[in-house]
């Protein structure tokens, strides 16, 4: 036998949630819940699996883009895979400085040049 599957169903309701928010749409940007899963079985014992859930509702039109309804414009760079000192592919400190200056500049978005990582 190489695999065998079980259904599961589940919900999470909350009265009043905080939503996640764009960095400066508002004072209290990203909030995240921490959602965990528990699976329990007698054959195998316990597996637990926790993940980082932001709440938020995404529309958009013709001509507007909407988060939690309220308008969100992009403002953003083309950010390229490579890098002039160490080449192509994933570089993990220039990711991170460049995060950094997106964030300093004020830009909310940024979309992956060319050929993103596979």
């Amino acid at each position: 036998k190489v695999a065998e599957s079980f259904s599961c169903v589940g919900s999470w309701k909350l009265a009043s949630p905080q939503l996640w928010w764009p960095y400066l749409m508002s004072e209290t940007p990203g909030h995240m819940y921490q959602l965990k899963i528990t699976i329990i079985s007698l054959k195998y014992g316990i597996d637990e699996y926790e993940l980082p859930v932001g709440l938020r509702e995404v529309t958009w039109g013709a001509s507007s883009f909407m988060i939690n309804h309220k308008p969100f414009y992009f403002r953003g760079f083309g950010r390229h895979e490579d890098s002039n000192i160490r080449g192509k592919g994933l570089d993990l400190p220039l990711f991170a400085r460049d995060y950094n200056l997106i964030k300093w500049i004020g830009a909310n978005s940024y979309r992956t040049s060319h050929y993103p990582y596979g």
